[in-house]
């Protein structure tokens, strides 16, 4: 039976670990759309042909909140935000917009072209000696290699931007590189080293009350687990993430956390050897396993189709086609099987 894990946990996670440039107190508790429409508000109630700082800002925020729904929009922004900061030779403000326009151009997979305008952000950070943002361009650099599955390239970035948090002391984005470090080394396999990372991360996480990392590398801790063929520890990890995703009222990775679960619990009960039945209990025998695969992965199905991923439900649909089909429940499988063609 041809079937594949999930592969949109490392993608998200690696879109929540972005550093955010913009920092003021009106818009610190918005997010999504809201936070959108709030600097949109904001950055039309600014001076016609305004040419400051400000405006810059608010344009180079745009971009970035812009790479998670609309990219190419993003970089719009962005190169407005470029031109602004030309026009008054604002240096920090060339790099950053340029670090965002990157950004954009990750968030559409064009890597070359992400890594031209993440390299010219970092050489006028290094020329204004702007130590936060080399960080935050370094880690950016770091997740575009992993994903060209250069990981040696990868870690190098991820350890620079680590080294340079670690002088200026911030745990916060000390947490977020350690994180990164460990979605390398789990890319390449390494998962002794990668557990260490996201453990560190973990850990720091919750030293910061930060619940959105805490549940993020638990869920990553969770997926090394699955990798391990260790499926009590796997879901373990996977539980508690979910908890706190649900807590948090974050429908992307509670989903993500559902169709994980729902993931494993399909591959217990596709395991049929001798070996997976004498270490699993009775709560996770295969009729129990199946039953439970199948509820975890349509409630992860009714969270995408509420908003509108159809790259997940893709994924979601072939594994409960291969389900229906271990089941023997043909009929179930087709209709599954032709939602994830379609």
């Amino acid at each position: 039976m041809d079937h594949k894990r999930l592969s949109l946990r490392t993608k998200i996670i690696s879109l929540l670990v972005m550093l955010n440039f913009f920092q003021h107190p009106i818009f610190a508790q918005k997010h999504g759309q809201v936070l959108v429409d709030s600097l949109l508000e904001v950055l039309h109630a600014t001076k016609e042909n305004s040419v400051d700082s400000t405006t810059i800002t608010l344009l180079i925020e745009l971009a970035y909140q812009y790479h998670k729904i609309d990219p190419d929009t993003g970089i719009k922004y962005g190169e407005q935000a470029l031109v602004l900061s030309n026009q008054i030779n604002w240096k920090q403000g060339i790099s950053s917009a340029k670090n965002r326009i990157g950004l954009c151009y990750w968030a559409k997979s064009d890597f070359p072209k992400s890594l031209e305008y993440h390299f010219a952000a970092l050489k006028l950070a290094e020329e204004i000696n702007d130590k936060k943002g080399i960080a935050t361009i370094c880690g950016n650099i770091g997740l575009t290699y992993n994903d060209q599955q250069n990981f040696s390239k990868a870690l190098e970035f991820h350890f620079k931007a680590l080294t340079l948090n670690e002088e200026l002391k911030d745990k916060s984005k000390i947490a977020l590189n350690l994180g990164n470090i460990g979605i390398v080394y789990d890319a390449q396999g390494n998962y002794k080293e990668s557990l260490e990372y996201y453990s560190k991360a973990l850990k720091m996480y919750g030293e910061l009350n930060d619940k959105g990392g805490v549940a993020r590398n638990l869920g990553n801790i969770g997926f090394v687990y699955q990798e391990l063929y260790n499926p009590t520890q796997a879901l373990e990890y996977y539980f508690k993430a979910l908890a706190i995703n649900q807590e948090l009222g974050n429908k992307i990775l509670t989903g993500i956390n559902l169709g994980n679960i729902g993931e494993e619990y399909f591959n217990i009960a596709s395991d049929t050897s001798v070996a997976a039945a004498k270490k699993l209990p009775d709560s996770l025998q295969k009729s129990v396993a199946l039953f439970k695969a199948r509820q975890y992965l349509k409630k992860a199905i009714f969270i995408f189709e509420e908003v509108g991923d159809n790259y997940s439900l893709s994924e979601l649909y072939h594994y409960l086609s291969n389900l229906e089909a271990l089941a023997g429940n043909y009929r179930e499988s087709l209709e599954a099987y032709k939602k994830f063609s379609a």
